[in-house]
């Protein structure tokens, strides 16, 4: 519902116990349904990493390019 609204999100990956924010891919969160949705109802947001360590950083930045 609130789909047209989003205008930026703040993706990273954790295991569902903390905001651990792991490199995509590294935890539980479905990326594929995730940026699925996205695309469908708000195709236009800014999508901004938000890692904690560098390592992280460029993980998440190889692994989101499948879903730009």
């Amino acid at each position: 519902e609130i789909g047209s609204y989003i205008g930026e999100v703040h993706v990273h990956d954790n295991s569902g116990e903390r905001d651990e924010h792991k490199a995509i891919g590294d935890g539980t969160i479905d990326f594929d349904e995730f940026f699925d949705l996205l695309k469908k109802y708000s195709p236009n947001a800014i999508i901004t990493l938000e890692p904690h360590e560098e390592e992280v950083m460029w993980r998440s930045i190889e692994l989101i390019k499948k879903y730009l």
